[in-house]
Formats: structure tokens, C-alpha cells, sequence
């Protein structure tokens, strides 16, 4: 196509055989490296948080805009690093960042699948295969954000997509430290009205509806709490997260409710 010929004539061939791609790929993931090495040593600042969903946001968009041959996803370690993190904007960007994600990847397997081999994604890793880790980032953050349980193991065996939450779980042991201290307040721990980083929202959301701290959180009241979150608190990633893979927030997306 037109859009690929123009990227092979801005990209000229450098001495050496050089390839302008795996160049790309592998700064990409040099960044990703350094940029958790950054969030780790500065406690998860939310600057730094900001940067590398900025990075990211770049990235995700490089195959859709402008015709770069693969999609690479952040990796595992800074996704749900941003999963866990204390601060609503950590969580939310990352959020916007994957539903991004979902337009590049399907743009990526119709190229593939279109031009085969005569995609210049053939000489280097496509991203392809990274699609089944995309799939579990999807899952654990649906889980811990919209169904209340970040980690549930009676889903492994059914499910054709794992949870990477899950597996960490029972690599480290997680599940049987769960049941001898008998948490029962994991399931709450990464959801959208309990975790530490929107609990404040929440009871923020409840009275400025003069709601009571004892009342049940009806689905009604979760929706307007979305809303909320989008319109009142800048954390619109999250309800273009809930809107891209939950169906019950994409119909009140369409219509126009959030």
C-alpha cells in the first residue's frame, strides 16, 4: 500500500544494512526496561507514571498512524506495576493505553494477514505473538476493576486466556498465604471503590449524592460513579478501558451516558 511505500522512502537504507525496525523495537523495549527501573526507584512518582503512558501512548499508535509493521505492548512488569499503583492516575492511564491497543493489534493481523510475507513486518517480529499477553493484561485488569476479584484460579483451567495475576499467585504462593491469613479483602484490594487509590473518589462520589456509607452499591450507582470518575476526576482511560471490553459500559457510551 501507498502508506508503506512512503515509510520505506522516509526510512533510506543506512551503511551497514542497518534495519530502521528492529532498531525501533529494540529501543522500545530498552525504554520499557528503564522506565521500570525509574518507577521502582522513585516509589511509583506519578511524573514518571505520566512519562511512560506518554511513551506508551506513542507507541501503541505507531502501527495505525504511521504504518510502522509491528505493535508492541508494554511489558508485564510495568503493566501491572501501573495496576497496583496508589495514585488514580497510574491506574487509569494505563487503562487508556490498552483500549488503545485493541485498534492496533486488529490493524496488525489484517496487514499480516493481507500482505504475508511481503510485509516488511516479515523480517522482524510482527507483535503478533504478543496478542496472548494483551489478552491477559485484559483479563486481570476486567477482574480486578469491574468483577472485584484480581486473581481467580478456578478460571485457569476453563479459560482459553490465563491470567498473569493468577500465575504469579501460585508461583510465589500467594493463594496459600491468602488462606492461612484468611484475606478475604483481596478481592476488593484493585477495584474502582475500595482500592487505595479510589476509595477517596468513591466517598467523594457518595456524598456529593447524598449517599450513605452503608448503602449497597447498586449497578445504577456504579455507572454514575464511572461518570464521575470520567467528567469530575480526569480518570477518562478507565472508562475507555470499561467501554472498549465490558459490553454493559459500551452501550451507555453509545448512549452518550458516559
Amino acid at each position: 500500500p501507498a502508506s508503506l511505500r512512503n515509510m520505506k522512502k522516509v526510512l533510506q537504507p543506512i551503511p551497514g544494512g542497518i534495519d530502521h525496525f528492529k532498531v525501533m523495537f529494540e529501543l522500545i523495549c530498552f525504554l520499557d526496561q528503564m522506565t521500570v527501573m525509574a518507577l521502582i526507584q522513585e516509589n511509583d512518582h506519578p511524573l514518571l507514571q505520566v512519562c511512560a503512558t506518554a511513551l506508551y501512548h506513542t507507541v501503541a499508535n505507531l502501527n495505525t498512524k504511521h504504518q510502522v509493521p509491528f505493535v508492541l505492548p508494554p511489558s508485564p512488569t510495568l503493566v501491572y506495576r501501573m495496576l497496583m499503583s496508589p495514585t488514580a492516575i497510574g491506574v487509569s492511564s494505563m487503562c487508556g493505553i490498552l483500549s488503545e491497543y485493541k485498534q492496533s493489534f486488529q490493524s496488525l493481523k489484517n496487514i499480516v494477514n493481507e500482505h504475508g510475507d511481503e510485509h516488511p513486518s516479515a523480517l522482524y517480529r510482527s507483535g503478533l505473538e504478543k496478542i496472548s499477553v494483551y489478552n491477559s493484561y485484559i483479563l486481570d485488569f476486567c477482574n480486578a476493576l469491574w468483577k472485584n476479584n484480581p486473581v481467580r484460579p478456578e478460571e485457569q483451567e476453563k479459560n482459553s486466556v490465563k491470567s498473569l495475576l493468577c500465575r504469579h499467585a501460585h508461583e510465589t504462593g500467594l493463594f496459600t498465604w491468602f488462606e492461612k491469613a484468611d484475606i478475604s479483602y483481596v478481592q476488593k484490594a484493585f477495584n474502582l471503590t475500595d482500592s487505595i487509590a479510589f476509595v477517596c473518589f468513591f466517598n467523594d462520589f457518595m456524598e456529593e449524592n447524598g449517599f450513605q456509607e452503608t448503602d449497597s452499591v447498586s449497578a445504577e450507582k456504579k455507572f454514575g460513579y464511572l461518570a464521575f470518575l470520567s467528567k469530575e476526576r480526569g480518570c477518562k482511560g478507565i472508562v475507555d478501558f470499561l467501554a472498549t471490553f465490558i459490553k454493559p459500559v459500551n452501550e451507555l457510551r453509545k448512549r452518550n451516558l458516559l
